[in-house]
């Protein structure tokens, strides 16, 4: 005979009843409660539906343009950059942009070498040449807080040995920060570059998948990712610059008195300019966040075959328990004088963590990245893309030796 405690509906002390389709969740104590059937409170502080008709049509363009960037990319025989037609586009339109703002600054000579002494002419040379230099593209300046090579000589030495395992020259600088985040910059006229490591995440990876962010980080030099490029990471600053300046603070303001009624049409006309702007960097950054997506997943291989497969897949997990750790984090960070009590705490934090929550935090992700406006791939579809071609072997093994010299440089030993 069954027994009560044996039927669907019988709720135990440590389950409750999900309220959309009613399966039974189990409920671990300080975790989030979730279904698995059906994905409810996967992610607690998002609603559970778009707020608009537009929402729930761009969320559903962006799974499947992620669905079909994944299959594209996982049925390729050769895993390597490619010149995209999106990617042309981008370079195309970026240099529009550079043009349309050498373009201002000639008509600014122009007009005060032809103009002079007009005072008009003189007035619109000096507005052009001031347009073309505010949206001129800017070069990042060199962080000044990159380590020495003097002071964390044994991870200088790992990411060296990455580099020359993917192939490309080294790094110029190290910047250690409390971000629970990595990753990749080029800065300076002479493209220096960079690579930022948060401590809080590195305190919480083994020794080879150190090696993998490392990895991955490090092989957006090597795959040419468009986001990384001066030319159209430049017209986008551009366009922000432009939007910025054309953009109206009101339309129309009561304090400003009822004179200024009369800057109503060229406040609207302005309006309408910098709507077009906008639509410039809109249409930008959606014709590189598909090649930002591709690069992710060339990324993934690339630190693959550094520091195997495995590796690899166990640092994607890790990277997305920012939320599941919020809070460990947090104190590391505000914890100055604490701090490796904080790094600790965090550490077994993060070991502790049920399998349950992990898959919580997998599948938030990728409700996360199933956007067009996201420059990574759904976690979850790394994942797969990544098992598809699993590498046993790897380049660069860290020893126990090496990880402690690492974890002593770091304060996090």
């Amino acid at each position: 005979m069954q027994s009560i405690a044996d039927t669907p509906q019988y709720i135990q002390s440590n389950e409750e009843l999900c309220p959309q389709c009613k399966a039974l969740m189990p409920v671990h104590p300080h975790y989030v409660t979730w279904c698995e059937q059906c994905d409810w409170n996967v992610k607690p502080q998002q609603s559970a539906k778009p707020g608009s008709a537009f929402d729930t049509l761009y969320t559903s363009i962006g799974k499947t343009s992620s669905q079909l960037l994944f299959r594209q990319i996982n049925q390729a025989t050769a895993i390597e950059p490619s010149l995209t037609i999106t990617k042309a586009l981008a370079f195309l339109f970026a240099a529009a942009i550079h043009t349309l703002t050498i373009l201002f600054a000639i008509l600014g000579i122009r007009l005060l070498i032809w103009g002079w002494p007009n005072f008009m002419a003189v007035i619109g040379g000096a507005i052009c040449l001031g347009c073309a230099w505010v949206v001129r593209p800017r070069i990042s300046k060199l962080p000044k807080d990159i380590v020495a090579r003097e002071k964390c000589p044994a991870l200088y030495q790992l990411v060296d040995r990455v580099a020359q395992a993917l192939g490309t020259s080294s790094i110029d600088g190290i910047v250690l920060n409390w971000d629970f985040n990595a990753a990749f910059g080029q800065s300076g006229w002479r493209r220096r570059k960079i690579l930022y490591l948060g401590i809080p995440l590195f305190a919480i990876l083994d020794g080879q998948e150190q090696v993998a962010i490392i990895g991955h980080e490090l092989a957006h030099s090597v795959n040419r990712d468009p986001t990384r490029s001066f030319v159209v990471g430049g017209a986008i600053n551009s366009l922000v610059q432009w939007y910025s300046m054309l953009r109206p603070e009101h339309i129309w303001s009561r304090r400003h008195g009822v004179e200024n009624i009369f800057m109503v049409p060229c406040n609207l006309l302005m309006f309408a300019v910098s709507q077009i702007v906008y639509l410039g960097m809109y249409l930008l950054s959606h014709l590189l966040w598909r090649d930002s997506q591709r690069a992710e997943y060339l990324a993934d291989y690339l630190a693959t075959q550094v520091a195997g497969t495995a590796a690899m897949l166990s640092a994607l997990d890790k990277l997305h328990l920012r939320s599941a750790l919020s809070l460990s984090i947090e104190r590391v960070q505000k914890q100055e004088f604490n701090r490796k009590q904080s790094l600790d705490d965090l550490r077994a934090t993060a070991a502790s963590l049920p399998a349950r929550e992990l898959e919580r935090v997998r599948r938030a992700s990728y409700l996360d990245a199933s956007r067009l406006d996201t420059t990574h791939p759904p976690t979850l579809q790394r994942i797969a893309f990544l098992k598809t071609r699993p590498i046993s072997e790897c380049k660069v093994s860290l020893l126990d030796t090496e990880e402690r010299k690492i974890a002593h440089e770091l304060g996090i030993a």
